[in-house]
């Protein structure tokens, strides 16, 4: 991921209320001021969109979440390892995050599917495992190959976080979606156009995918540094 923060809300700017002017120069007053952390701003963000998407769905709860940008230069994978990190150690249960990992975690091509999990798994710690992506280089690929694939997933762990190709180049993350639980766009600050987002949320709706929240990465925070206190 480039170096922008990830934001994983959305917030609007205005005039600063004198109010809150003078609150802030109290708490300054009675407490030193400290450097904004954007890393740690990063994580907080991610936490949160783990709580609202995972551990807040209710009655429905979701299991299998796939990640998916409108482009293909936007860095979807570690936004997929930060989540699945973030949820493993939130939520009770195994967690895989499945996508375009090392070479360590290629699929075999012998075998049940539930034997490529097991054999195929790259066991991290703490409950969470890393799964390759569906192989798309046999002439039986297709969507019904990968949602055989996600629900031999879904059978093994409590959680997946699949990493999708770009749903504004393909139909592969549409059609994952469709059978997982719903998906999260990761969009760039940098790269993702605005026309273009907006022609894959009508294309999701159209698809009737449902859209449990959105990323944005790659951002540059503009805001006056004291502003960065109160989020």
């Amino acid at each position: 991921m480039n170096a922008g923060a990830i934001n994983a809300n959305v917030w609007g700017m205005g005039e600063v209320d004198p109010v809150v002017e003078a609150r802030e120069s109290q708490i300054r007053a009675v407490k030193p001021r400290s450097t904004w952390d954007r890393e740690r701003f990063a994580r907080e963000q991610i936490r949160g969109l783990v709580r609202q998407v995972f551990t807040m769905q209710k009655p429905c709860p979701v299991r299998q979440v796939v990640f998916s940008a409108i482009e293909a230069r936007t860095d979807v994978r570690s936004v997929c390892m930060r989540v699945g990190e973030a949820l493993a150690s939130e939520a009770r249960g195994s967690v895989a995050i499945v996508g375009s990992h090392s070479r360590s975690v290629e699929v075999q091509s012998t075998g049940s599917e539930a034997e490529h999990l097991r054999k195929n798994a790259f066991v991290l710690g703490n409950g969470l495992c890393l799964l390759p992506a569906k192989d798309c280089s046999g002439h039986d690929y297709g969507a019904s190959s990968v949602h055989a694939y996600m629900g031999e997933i879904r059978k093994e762990f409590e959680y997946s976080v699949v990493e999708g190709r770009p749903c504004g180049e393909c139909d592969e993350a549409l059609e994952m979606a469709q059978f997982a639980d719903g998906i999260v766009l990761v969009i760039s600050a940098e790269h993702t156009r605005r026309v273009m987002a907006r022609k894959a949320v009508e294309r999701l709706h159209e698809a009737q995918v449902r859209i449990l929240g959105t990323v944005l990465s790659d951002r540059e925070f503009p805001m006056p540094e004291r502003l960065y206190h109160w989020l």
